[in-house]
């Protein structure tokens, strides 16, 4: 699969979104990106715990605010960023995957319509 966007800009801005949010957002750990089919990357904001994740679930507009600039500045346009935004947290990893990440972060990648 082809990446339309600049990996490196996306790493570097969610980066930077990743500091501020462990500075403002008690329980945040940290974040990282799934390429999908479509070609745009899906953000994953990652929780020590569900509560933690529960918490950013009721209120995601800060969270799809950094991603959205993060795709923006990797050079990808995207009208509805929560489409491109998951959320997760460490015990649902251990739960659902074993702990393995990799297995963990396919569960966020966009169903096919």
């Amino acid at each position: 699969m082809a990446r339309h966007y600049q990996e490196r800009k996306l790493i570097r801005s969610l980066t930077a979104a990743c500091e501020q949010a462990k500075q403002e957002v008690p329980g945040f750990a940290w974040v990282t990106h799934v390429d999908t089919e479509a070609g745009t990357p899906c953000i994953v904001w990652v929780f020590d715990t569900p509560e933690a994740m529960a918490e950013a679930v009721r209120s995601p507009g800060q969270w799809r605010e950094w991603s959205r600039q993060a795709l923006f500045e990797a050079g990808l346009r995207v009208d509805d960023a929560a489409r491109w935004v998951g959320f997760d947290n460490e015990a649902a990893c251990r739960r659902h995957s074993g702990g393995n990440w990799k297995h963990q972060l396919q569960r966020h990648l966009p169903r096919r319509r």
